[in-house]
């Protein structure tokens, strides 16, 4: 009985250094320090694209990426007003084109600042931060089936997938308007800029 109480006590005592050396890793390969990423749209270059689309709708859209490229990056919607959602419209398009891209959605409610993930379909939404985040795959043959799944790969290369672009697409609407009308590209902080060398 004496024996089998070291044995797990000592089991844990490793499992605790394990953890403290996983996260000191972690730590200085700087997987938590995100950075802005710069969007481009119509020529214009910003951090942060303000839309104004009436006196009581505006969205602001932010796209932010990660300094070790350990976890996807992901885009921000900040809805003022009232909008609707098609989530399954949205056409969103990695630099690589051997890598598809699926955003996953999720809304935080700007007064109390519940937030629900993984929205799906159509649904309505008003002030509120609709958060996508992009999470590349690809497709794979399953075994010797002619049908193919989705197979999501690890993120860890940003500068094959960077650019980000969004297409036009019906995935916010307000009065039966597309929000995103035209395409806009997302360039990560860290890489050179179209322009730059």
């Amino acid at each position: 009985m004496k024996i089998s109480f070291i044995i797990i006590r000592g089991g844990k005592i490793r499992l605790i250094i394990a953890s403290i050396i996983m996260f000191y890793i972690l730590l200085s390969c700087d997987i938590f320090v995100p950075r802005q990423m710069v969007i481009s749209h119509k020529n214009n270059r910003t951090k942060a694209l303000e839309i104004n689309l009436t006196e009581k709708e505006r969205i602001t859209i932010s796209g932010i990426d990660w300094e070790c490229a350990r976890l996807p990056p992901y885009v921000d919607f900040s809805l003022e007003g009232s909008y609707l959602i098609n989530s399954d419209s949205l056409r969103a398009l990695f630099n690589d084109k051997s890598v598809d891209c699926v955003g996953e959605i999720s809304m935080t409610d700007k007064t109390t600042g519940k937030t629900k993930n993984n929205m799906e379909g159509t649904f309505y939404a008003s002030d509120c931060l609709i958060k996508v985040t992009l999470i590349p795959y690809k497709l794979v043959q399953n075994g010797h089936k002619k049908k193919k799944k989705k197979r999501y790969i690890p993120y860890r290369y940003p500068v094959e997938f960077f650019p980000v672009c969004f297409l036009p697409c019906d995935f916010i609407m307000v009065k039966d308007q597309k929000v995103i009308n035209d395409t806009i590209w997302f360039y990560s902080a860290g890489l050179p800029q179209p322009g730059e060398r």
